[in-house]
């Protein structure tokens, strides 16, 4: 038995009304706070379908190009990193053949500012990275696009979001925890 990887869990039932009831009054109310501030800053959502793999490479240089201005970017790490960016470079077109990758990019003034992008599996979206221009950092992007692609997940009619492994902040996203582990098996010659 290996490493124990524990991960939280949101329920989607009852769509975004019914995910938004399971959140406490405060985090509504900063969350809808960051909604009013993003608007006035003219920040949009957008939701990017990608239609082949070319496409796939312009799109995850789009990608890297707001990684680089994230604080993760600034410190070398996050997809930048050669080892996740091969990672992702062969894994984002094989989830685009699937129509399983899903992306929304936040953009002001024609300028992209943020991401977040996971992939659907059954009736569950796995959340997989997630960054903005750390000159946003005020704006609470990393929950504003949070909320834009839960939306688009409750429009789609999926049931739950892996949020990824156990970090503090999850914790108002989810309901539930989830632990796995990695089980090594090797045949005996």
């Amino acid at each position: 038995i290996g490493h124990i990887t524990r991960r939280y869990i949101a329920s989607l039932e009852g769509g975004f009304d019914g995910f938004m009831s399971r959140r406490s009054s405060k985090f509504r109310a900063n969350l809808r706070k960051s909604v009013r501030a993003a608007a006035k800053e003219g920040i949009e959502f957008k939701t990017i379908t990608v239609a082949d793999d070319k496409d796939a490479e312009r799109v995850y240089e789009r990608i890297l190009a707001i990684e680089e201005k994230s604080w993760k970017g600034k410190e070398g790490t996050g997809i930048l990193d050669g080892g996740m960016n091969t990672f992702y470079r062969i894994m984002i077109p094989r989830l685009i053949r699937r129509n399983a990758f899903r992306l929304v990019i936040a953009r002001q003034d024609d300028i992209d500012i943020a991401y977040v992008f996971g992939a659907i599996f059954d009736d569950t979206y796995r959340g997989l990275q997630l960054s903005f221009d750390d000159i946003y950092r005020k704006l609470s992007l990393g929950n504003l696009m949070q909320r834009a692609m839960i939306a688009n997940l409750c429009d789609e009619g999926i049931k739950r979001y892996d949020l990824g492994s156990e970090l503090d902040y999850k914790a108002s996203w989810a309901e539930e925890r989830l632990e796995s582990v990695t089980v090594w098996v090797w045949k005996e010659r």
